[in-house]
């Protein structure tokens, strides 16, 4: 069976495209399995409470196979059950039901219900309410060019105010106005506040004009790449500001491609312990060896108990780490800005161990195929207006060198990347290198920045507590 490319939906004129492929996985394992496992209960049912259907023919096919899977269950369906049930339903000749069903059961499918739940489902929804958009419109269009009564544009105007309500929130609603002459507008306008999410690191909000993009705020996303040798800390630096994001109430998409999710959130409280044991000059703050054996005293327990933790995992979504494409992550950033309008950071730990087909390319492909992630990426920044943090490996050559400070050359499969990334930010850990140096000592460096300033900065690196901070506070 051919595996749908979920990337294609996003481009399909209406929904009926998607609802053919949905028809297409039900039929296709109803016929080749036995339809009465916990999936296929729950994939029959997605479309049933919102009557997704917008084709009638479809909505025909879905009944037919629903009641075939309700009444008859311990058989699998055939060809020849499913044309017969539609000729039925649709009051057709059995020769256009045949065809119908011959072409449903050649279409690519998808299997996993996540899948179809968190990606397609609201890609389908969204087609709906573009044609009911056009709907809505052209029927206001046609009262107003019949010179209609004054009842009539009060049904035309409750057709425009519907039609505005569903553009809300989507990218079909574009300011019809020059970038030039709305910036203007801007400028002039009244300001606006929380437009940016401040770290905790100064210098690199400095760097990125105040800190990371606000969900409200105008301005495009950013492709943010932070790279680094293994043991850098370049995963925990990235983790730091998911974390400055997710405690400001902005949604976080967290794809941790080398850890867990539990391994993420135990740090991420480690952290937290840390950071509170800091601000309250407090001591024995909770270490990430401690959470794992729950070695924790009374003391550390009860400040457990005062964190936020139930508002903060409101705020972080982890998306499935396991065969994920560069196409995938896209949809799925481009689902979930239409579900949370608050969504401020996408992090992707890290871009290199995305399924990039890379056993079937040659090294030389494969650095195109990093280059093809990295353009989609900023495409989708560009479009949702989310800043996506990408972690990304260096490349040896930093072993070869005395000064061991990586340089934008280093990134491996570096081309494209340099050349997409909007910012590029270079992790160093002296003490990695030189066991005689602090350990809390650490070093990033900004080397590319597409609108605002680079240079090099320093931070205290908690390794311990997974933990980093702007100035040298330590306990």
């Amino acid at each position: 069976m051919t595996v749908l490319n979920i990337s294609k939906f996003e481009t399909a004129e209406d929904s009926s495209t998607i609802e053919k492929h949905f028809l297409a996985a039900a039929y296709n394992h109803l016929s080749f399995d036995v339809g009465n496992n916990e999936w296929i209960c729950e994939f029959m049912d997605l479309p049933k409470s919102d009557d997704l259907f917008s084709d009638a023919f479809n909505r025909y096919a879905y009944s037919c196979l629903y009641e075939e899977f309700t009444n008859f269950s311990h058989a699998p369906i055939n060809d020849i059950t499913f044309s017969t049930r539609l000729k039925n339903a649709a009051s057709c000749e059995l020769r256009t039901a045949e065809e119908y069903v011959q072409k449903i059961a050649s279409l690519p499918i998808e299997n996993d219900l996540d899948t179809w739940r968190f990606q397609i489902l609201p890609i389908w929804k969204f087609h709906r309410s573009r044609r009911l958009i056009k709907d809505y419109l052209a029927t206001s269009l046609d009262l107003v060019n019949k010179s209609c009564s004054q009842a009539e544009s009060k049904i035309a105007l409750a057709n425009v105010l519907h039609a505005a309500e569903l553009l809300d929130g989507n990218d079909l609603a574009q300011e019809a106005l020059h970038p030039l002459l709305a910036s203007r507008e801007i400028l002039l306008g009244p300001k606006l506040l929380n437009r940016v999410l401040q770290t905790r690191f100064s210098g690199l909000n400095s760097c990125l004009g105040g800190g990371i993009r606000h969900p409200d705020s105008a301005d495009k996303g950013r492709l943010i790449v932070v790279a680094g040798r293994p043991g850098s800390g370049k995963s925990t630096w990235a983790m730091n500001l998911a974390l400055d994001v997710a405690m400001k109430n902005c949604k976080v998409l967290f794809y941790t491609l080398e850890m867990s999710e539990k391994e993420v959130c135990d740090r991420m409280i480690s952290c937290m312990d840390y950071l509170n044991c800091i601000e309250n000059n407090a001591r024995n703050p909770l270490s990430y060896a401690h959470i794992i054996r729950q070695a924790n005293d009374k003391m550390q327990a009860d400040r457990i108990r005062e964190m936020q933790l139930d508002e903060i995992a409101k705020n972080l979504i982890f998306a499935k780490t396991y065969d994920v494409t560069p196409d995938q992550v896209v949809s799925k950033i481009k689902t979930e800005k239409r579900k949370n309008k608050d969504l401020g950071l996408v992090v992707i730990d890290y871009l290199t161990l995305l399924d990039l087909d890379s056993e079937k390319v040659s090294s030389e492909n494969r650095a195109l195929a990093v280059g093809k992630a990295t353009r989609r990426l900023k495409t989708v920044a560009l479009q949702t207006g989310v800043d996506i943090l990408a972690v990304c490996q260096l490349n040896r050559g930093v072993e070869m060198r005395d000064n061991k400070r990586p340089m934008l050359s280093d990134l491996r499969e570096s081309g494209r990347i340099e050349e997409d990334a909007d910012v590029v930010i270079m992790n160093y850990w002296p003490y990695y290198y030189n066991k005689e140096e602090d350990p809390l000592c650490y070093e990033y460096a900004v080397v590319k920045n597409r609108q605002g300033a680079t240079g090099t900065c320093n931070a205290t690196f908690a390794a311990e507590f997974y933990a980093m901070l702007d100035s040298m506070s330590q306990l």
